[in-house]
C-alpha cells in the first residue's frame, strides 16, 4: 500500500512528483497563468497545499499538450488563448 509521502512509489514517479511540485512552487511566484491559476483556488477558499496540488496537474497537462503539439511555451498565445475563453464563458 502507498503512503502519501510516496515512499512506495517507484523511484521515477518520486523524482518526476518532486520535479513538479518544485516548478508549481516556483510558478505560483513567477508564472502570470500558473500564478492567476493559483490565487483563483485560493480565493474559493481551498488550501494552499491542495491548490499547489492542482498547479502541479496544471502544468503537467501543459507540459503534456506542448509535446504533443510540439510547441515551445508561449506566454502570448497562453493569455490570448485565456482571453478568448473568457470571452466566450463570459467569466473576466
Amino acid at each position: 500500500m502507498a503512503t502519501a509521502d510516496g515512499a512506495n512509489a517507484p523511484p521515477l514517479n518520486r523524482n518526476v512528483r518532486r520535479v513538479l511540485y518544485m516548478a508549481s512552487l516556483v510558478g505560483t511566484q513567477k508564472n502570470p497563468v500558473i500564478r492567476q491559476f493559483y490565487l483563483k483556488l485560493l480565493q474559493k477558499g481551498k488550501p494552499k497545499k491542495l491548490a499547489l496540488i492542482a498547479c502541479m496537474r496544471k502544468l503537467l497537462l501543459m507540459i503534456h499538450n506542448m509535446v504533443r503539439s510540439q510547441q515551445k511555451w508561449d506566454p502570448q498565445k497562453k493569455a490570448n488563448d485565456q482571453a478568448v475563453t473568457n470571452l466566450a464563458t463570459g467569466s473576466t
